[in-house]
């Protein structure tokens, strides 16, 4: 029997690829029927993009991408695929990001950060994983909506960037759950709000951000895309089985220990997620000052 070919187009081992063979694992076992992960790294996810795109649209290559495909990738880099024409399937997974301080940071909660930040006569900095990466952009969207000046600072990844507020070398950070998951028992961090427009169940006593600043909020995600043309009926039956995979007790738990929110949505429910993102990167690459490379 064919098997289906779900392109990443990411190197193995990041959450993406991890997430997809999750999921793929379980539409193999839903349809009977093999969902073979391959990885085609490279241009910043460019190139496993372009091939899903120019691939026949029977059904049998799908792509699990993340936010940035649609969303950032087209703002910040020259592409070699139109991202209007990737077909929304379903999200699977949501990742929120949390605002963290040091222990010793002058404040316990937004309002009082947002004050300490516009009383310091320099910029406070902010820990991000690199230019053009969601935790970057979400930095430069939250101090051009809050009114702050912030300075980004890179780190290679997640994980240092995270740990960067624990040695007082930035002042804070957004950051997911998971990097920050080991600080949090001994209450070496202080986190103020979780950029998800609601609170999560894994930390109720979290305050959305948006609880501060209405209307503002952001939660990266990964999901599946199809080619263009792809029929309908498959699109509509990979999501209902993609929404099962969300729902299942065993794949929800894991989900929650990664500091994933375990949801799906209908193409539909997809397609208004990827606008809504579109608007928010557009405003926060201008006020960070990218340009296309």
């Amino acid at each position: 029997m064919r098997p289906v070919n779900v392109i990443v187009p990411y190197a193995p081992g990041g959450f993406t690829d991890m997430l997809a063979r999750l999921s793929a694992k379980y539409l193999s076992d839903k349809f009977g029927r093999s969902f073979v992960v391959e990885n085609r790294p490279g241009a910043g996810g460019s190139i496993g993009t372009t091939f899903v795109m120019n691939s026949s649209p029977d059904g049998y290559t799908l792509m699990f991408g993340s936010a940035s495909q649609p969303g950032i990738a087209p703002l910040i880099q020259k592409i070699t695929y139109d991202p209007n024409a990737l077909v929304p399937i379903s999200i699977f997974g949501k990742i929120p990001f949390l605002l963290a301080v040091g222990a010793a940071f002058p404040a316990d909660d937004l309002a009082g950060f947002i004050k300490v930040a516009k009383a310091k006569g320099s910029p406070l900095t902010a820990s991000m994983t690199g230019y053009g990466a969601t935790s970057h952009l979400l930095i430069t969207g939250f101090a051009a909506r809050a009114g702050l000046q912030l300075t980004a600072v890179p780190y290679k990844g997640s994980a240092p960037a995270a740990a960067a507020i624990l040695q007082g070398d930035v002042d804070m950070t957004w950051a997911g759950v998971s990097d920050l998951t080991p600080f949090l028992a001994d209450h070496k961090v202080k986190v103020l709000a979780v950029s998800a427009a609601k609170r999560i169940s894994s930390l109720p006593n979290v305050p959305s951000v948006s609880e501060a600043l209405p209307g503002f909020s952001l939660e990266t995600w990964n999901g599946y895309f199809g080619p263009p043309n792809i029929p309908k009926q498959i699109v509509e039956l990979i999501s209902s089985a993609v929404q099962k995979a969300a729902e299942a007790p065993e794949m929800r738990s894991r989900l929650l220990e990664l500091g994933i929110n375990p949801v799906a949505t209908s193409p539909s429910e997809m397609a208004a997620t990827m606008q809504s993102d579109k608007a928010f990167y557009r405003k926060a690459v201008e006020a960070a000052g990218l340009k296309p490379q």
